[in-house]
């Protein structure tokens, strides 16, 4: 990342708050009104914590910061078959590199009408790994503008 990626970035998040998106991603994928507000009241970490819990099994996972393809693949359940298929497609090497390495041919496996594939970062030193509605890629990128990799 450049340096000047860098700073916006640090800028981007620093104007938008430190939780902004994650309320945003879960009201994207259909928390309801109470949840967010619970999300809105508690701390960063436990904002974070609560996101897991409604995405996990649905639309994601929290994996540590050196997790590869082969590890998403064993941990991500809520694939649907054909989501695997495309996923398991990728170059052997691809799918041993760690996800902050490649990233962008990561979330490329992925195309409509499948989930598209979108890795963020956490406060902590992991990243979540969101399948997303195709319908909904463009508002949660815009959501996660300073956190996606």
């Amino acid at each position: 990342m450049s340096f000047v990626s860098w700073l916006k970035r640090f800028f981007g998040r620093t104007a938008e708050g430190a939780k902004a998106h994650v309320v945003g991603t879960a009201r994207l994928l259909g928390a309801d009104a109470l949840f967010l507000e619970r999300m809105k009241r508690s701390s960063d970490e436990e904002c974070e914590k609560l996101l897991l819990e409604s995405i996990e099994g649905r639309h994601g996972i929290v994996v540590d910061w050196n997790a590869s393809l082969e590890n998403i693949l064993e941990e991500l359940e809520c694939l649907s078959v054909q989501e695997r298929e495309a996923l398991m497609l990728a170059p052997e090497i691809l799918a041993k590199r760690r996800i902050y390495e490649v990233p962008c041919q990561l979330t490329e496996l992925l195309q409509p009408p499948l989930r598209a594939l979108r890795i963020v970062e956490t406060f902590g030193d992991s990243y979540f790994i969101f399948l997303v509605p195709p319908q909904l890629v463009e508002a949660f990128d815009r959501t996660n503008k300073y956190w996606s990799i």
